[in-house]
């Protein structure tokens, strides 16, 4: 183990977590300050700059330790990595404390692709161990519209890989500003994905179609007997109000006739 001065650790640009909880980062300190560095951070040496060396794992300590105005870092130094290889020991002790957020790996992933240490997806996900949905669904975070993006970043544990998606197909039907409202909602903790799933199918779903109709009255004279109602779709609702048995069964019979009169009609047509 070595002690060198904070500024000759460089940030490594592959290391896997890129957001930083400030509560964290606070917790950190309070720490170091109270018992000192317990734990070094994980450089290799810079091929860049002789004499300086490149963080893999131990943001937290180094931000903590210049948050508290020291200038000296406890440091193990590992054999030189590769850019992936860097990544994945970040990655890999990430998780064995409080893992990267979905957000980050997709913050990760995409400039690793942009710049050439990933090929394709398929790639990130034989190389982490991964399933090529998980890998796709991760990337497709970083879909939803920059205001989105700017919520998320600020609480990245409350927005995983489920929530993101429901999001996505969200802003496919609901103005911005009501969308940035509900990201807020689930940042504060008011909003679950189940609530949030339910409030997407709501708006999907399309408005009932109201039926239009034409309603005339049966009356007998000043009688008003009921009403009937004649449907755009070709149905007729007859409903009596008050009638005698002896009038319904006119009716019916009067019905039953006139459709056989329309059936023997068809038949000789």
């Amino acid at each position: 183990m070595l002690v060198l001065h904070v500024d000759n650790v460089l940030d490594h640009p592959r290391n896997a977590r890129k957001l930083y909880d400030p509560t964290r980062l606070d917790d950190v300190a309070k720490s170091i300050a109270r018992d000192g560095q317990q734990y070094p951070v994980i450089v290799m040496a810079s091929l860049d700059s002789p004499g300086k060396y490149v963080l893999v794992d131990g943001r937290y300590r180094k931000r903590a330790i210049i948050s508290l105005g020291r200038t000296e870092i406890k440091v193990l130094v590992v054999d030189q990595l590769d850019s992936l290889e860097a990544y994945r020991l970040s990655r890999m002790l990430n998780e064995e404390r409080t893992a990267q957020t979905d957000l980050d790996n997709a913050l990760a992933w995409r400039e690793m692709l942009d710049e050439g240490d990933f090929t394709s997806q398929g790639h990130i996900a034989d190389y982490l161990g991964l399933n090529d949905a998980k890998v796709s669904k991760t990337l497709a975070l970083l879909e939803l519209p920059p205001s989105i993006m700017a919520v998320m970043k600020t609480n990245p544990f409350a927005f995983g890989i489920r929530i993101g998606y429901e999001l996505r197909l969200l802003s496919k039907t609901m103005p911005l500003p009501e969308l940035e409202a509900v990201a807020e909602k689930i940042n504060e903790g008011k909003m679950t994905v189940v609530e949030l799933e339910s409030l997407r199918l709501r708006r999907e779903k399309p408005p009932a179609r109201r039926e239009r109709s034409r309603a005339y009255p049966l009356t007998v004279g000043e009688i008003n007997l009921g009403r009937m109602r004649e449907f755009d779709d070709g149905r007729l609702n007859i409903e009596f109000t008050s009638v005698t048995d002896s009038l319904r069964e006119s009716i019916k019979t009067a019905i039953h006739a006139v459709l056989s009169q329309e059936a023997s009609k068809d038949l000789l047509s």
